[in-house]
């Protein structure tokens, strides 16, 4: 009995994937930087050791050191607006800006302590964390500050408030106290943990992260009542914590380390950073915006690489025979890969590399005459990605509508029972089942093989491969299928 091989071209397209990287900023100096504050999608300000503050107008691009009058560590910046700002750090010291760090006025802290952060809900109310258990407040922006009973004498590292009432800080040996009438009091919280906690943050009045040495995440969905210890999967040290929304959170320390979580901590992910030193600080003004800052003077910022395809749009029609001139462009690339995502007479997803690597804007012309069957998706990815974030789908496109047998292409002939049919690019492809056939050129000639004979055929890459079938066994390949090795038996259903 004759088999007739046929073939039918539909296309469809993906044209807008993107991912994230980071890219280190020259931040104009080799001193240690331990905070950073974004106030908008472009003002963001970092300081650290000396007394050093810079600021950033245009995202992070570029930095401008700013002249506080002091030489102290400074561990902690919080701005309310683009003008008003305060900074806090060794012996007591606070700093407040009322003209966008153009001069430093000194406020008097009532503490002498190590002051380690600061947090501010308007320009009014605002408050202060510190060794020994030091909570400082003040309701009129610092003109004078008080202390707080805090409730413990523990280092404290990390303060945060959700509103005027309710509030979090977390420091030393697993400490975290919560306050719920603006720190007049302050209660102790259960960590269930002794390692020092360096930061914490809240998205809602329910849902918070606190982060610390040794990977250490805890997570609360009730406020605190109960604090998880979620798996971050290392065990660097994590320096400071940053929120996007409920489910989204970046965090940052030792060695370079940046993590992130997009569903809750469920998950949390490695960044690459591009950078070894250690990371104090992380401020994000919306998803795609966030800097980081740390050891001898590194600033990073996370970049979003956008890729287009900017033609087909998806409203063509294509007939056999022609090519197709995909064009594409895109920002923070520096070269992309093109694949043709197919589906097989089996239904099967297969992916094709049409080449390794192009440039970031260019050209490609991709001949339809050299795709087999059924449906097909063109990808363009960042070669650099490690992972697609969104893809946008656009309406398939019929050669010649309703499949009929005008549709089809008469391939070849064949006596031989078939059941599976392979491509691993777009020339190279495999037919198997009680014989076999490879092709080398699109399909357009198939030379028979016998050890091709298989039920099932699969591809790891472009070059290693496997067979598999009743009293054939194994086979494996490792040159694209020009020669293939016996490595087991199967016998039997």
């Amino acid at each position: 009995m004759k088999k007739i091989i046929y073939l039918l071209v539909i296309l469809l397209l993906i044209p807008i994937i993107i991912s994230a990287q980071w890219e280190v900023k020259n931040s104009g100096t080799d001193n240690f930087l331990s905070g950073v504050h974004f106030v908008t999608e472009n003002i963001a300000y970092v300081n650290g050791d000396h007394g050093l503050v810079y600021k950033t107008m245009d995202g992070g691009e570029s930095w401008t050191e700013l002249n506080t009058g002091h030489d102290e560590y400074l561990r902690s910046i919080f701005f309310v607006s683009e003008q008003v700002g305060w900074v806090v750090g060794l012996n007591g010291l606070i700093l407040k800006t009322i003209n966008g760090g153009s001069s430093w006025q000194v406020q008097t802290s009532t503490s002498t302590e190590y002051l380690r952060s600061v947090f501010f809900i308007d320009a009014n109310n605002g408050w202060i964390a510190g060794y020994n258990g030091v909570i400082l407040n003040t309701a009129n922006g610092g003109s004078t500050w008080n202390t707080q009973n805090s409730s413990t004498t523990k280092h404290l590292k990390s303060i945060c408030f959700l509103d005027a009432s309710i509030g979090y800080a977390v420091g030393f040996e697993g400490t975290i106290i919560k306050t719920t009438n603006g720190g007049t009091s302050w209660s102790p919280q259960i960590s269930g943990i002794t390692t020092a906690l360096n930061s914490v943050s809240f998205a809602s009045s329910e849902i918070g992260w606190a982060v610390g040495s040794f990977g250490v995440i805890l997570y609360t969905n009730n406020g605190g009542a109960n604090w998880t210890k979620q798996i971050s999967g290392t065990e660097n040290s994590f320096s400071s914590i940053s929120l996007i929304n409920n489910i989204t959170a970046y965090s940052v320390g030792s060695a370079g380390i940046v993590m992130k979580t997009s569903n809750g901590g469920t998950t949390w992910s490695i960044e690459i950073s591009n950078t070894t030193n250690g990371l104090y600080g992380i401020s994000v003004s919306n998803e795609n915006n966030v800097i980081a800052c740390g050891e001898n003077g590194t600033i990073i910022k996370y970049i979003l690489p956008f890729i287009k395809i900017t033609f087909p749009t998806g409203g063509e029609t294509f007939t056999e025979g022609e090519t197709i001139p995909i064009t594409w462009e895109s920002e923070n690339v520096d070269s992309v890969m093109i694949t043709f995502q197919y589906n097989g007479m089996v239904n099967e997803h297969q992916n094709i590399i049409v080449e390794k690597s192009f440039p970031s804007i260019g050209k490609y012309d991709l001949d339809i005459s050299q795709l087999m069957y059924a449906e097909g998706t063109i990808n363009i990815t960042d070669v650099n990605s490690i992972k697609t974030i969104s893809s946008v789908y656009l309406t398939i496109n019929k050669l010649k509508g309703e499949r009929n047998p005008d549709d089809w292409i008469e391939n070849f002939e064949t006596t031989l029972n078939l059941s599976k049919v392979h491509f691993i690019s777009l020339d190279i492809g495999f037919l198997v089942g009680d014989g076999g056939y490879r092709t080398s050129n699109g399909g357009k000639t198939w030379e028979y093989n016998d050890n091709l004979a298989g039920q099932d055929i699969f591809f790891l890459n472009d070059k290693k491969g496997w067979i598999v079938g009743n009293n054939v066994g194994v086979k494996k390949t490792e040159d694209a299928g020009i020669s293939w090795t016996n490595i087991s038996q199967i016998n039997g259903k």
